[in-house]
């Protein structure tokens, strides 16, 4: 064997330890990568979830002083049935995003459904609905729109008023 073969051998040998360090390189890269997309992931979802449990305390509160505080309501221009309204609705919608996040079961979404059609029903809800239903995105104001029961209300209210 020559020298030059010798050479030859030697940097063919040295080109495959290159490829095969760079294919270990870019397979750690990726993999690296690929956790840090999950720790991403699970960061944004955390960071929801608490944005929503804080959003939810908040109204919580809020909700509460409203209720108990004739003056804090009187502000608003609302009486206590119409700030209800107003709760039960925002409930309503906050079922809803849970459902549309999956964040409640098929069973527990059925109990919400029910819960939400009956809220519907009650004709100082409904009131307030058409006055407020703009304010809400398309795809909340669809589903309270096809709910059976949200005309029931509506047409009895229709009903009773005199012509």
């Amino acid at each position: 064997m020559t020298f030059q073969d010798k050479l030859l051998l030697i940097y063919t040998v040295a080109t495959v330890i290159q490829v095969a360090v760079v294919a270990v390189t870019a397979l750690f890269i990726y993999r690296q990568v690929r956790e840090a997309r999950k720790t991403v992931k699970n960061i944004e979802e955390t960071t929801r979830l608490n944005s929503y449990l804080n959003h939810r305390r908040d109204s919580l509160e809020i909700n509460r002083l409203l209720l108990s505080d004739q003056s804090l309501s009187g502000l608003l221009g609302y009486d206590k049935k119409e700030i209800l309204a107003f709760i039960f609705v925002g409930h309503a919608e906050m079922m809803f995003r849970q459902q549309q996040d999956s964040k409640v079961s098929a069973e527990v979404w059925q109990s919400m459904l029910r819960l939400i059609e009956k809220i519907f029903q009650m004709d100082f809800v409904v009131k307030l609905w058409e006055e407020v239903k703009v304010e809400y995105t398309p795809d909340f104001v669809s589903f309270i729109e096809s709910l059976p029961s949200s005309e029931a209300p509506t047409l009895r209210a229709n009903r009773a008023s005199p012509l």
